[in-house]
């Protein structure tokens, strides 16, 4: 079986990743939200094995890198904000 990380664990810009306090995906949810835009991306759901619902969205057809270098960008700036 395979086990599979929660995206996003890896953005800890102080300290080198710690993975055994990686949260795991356990499940999905059943349903997912389509967004009314142009790509119409989904909102998925994730359930961890923290026993937390992690929300993630899923665009077809794009190259992500940019979006999850500013969201990266974006978690990083509220870290240091607060």
């Amino acid at each position: 079986a395979a086990i599979l990380e929660i995206p996003g664990q890896y953005d800890n810009i102080n300290a080198p990743p710690d993975i055994q306090k990686h949260v795991y995906i356990t499940g999905f949810a059943p349903e997912a939200q389509v967004f009314a835009s142009k790509q119409r991306p989904k909102k998925i759901t994730f359930r961890g094995s923290d026993g937390r619902d992690y929300q993630f969205i899923a665009k077809g057809s794009e190259d992500l890198r940019q979006d999850e270098r500013v969201q990266r960008l974006f978690r990083s700036m509220d870290r240091l904000l607060a």
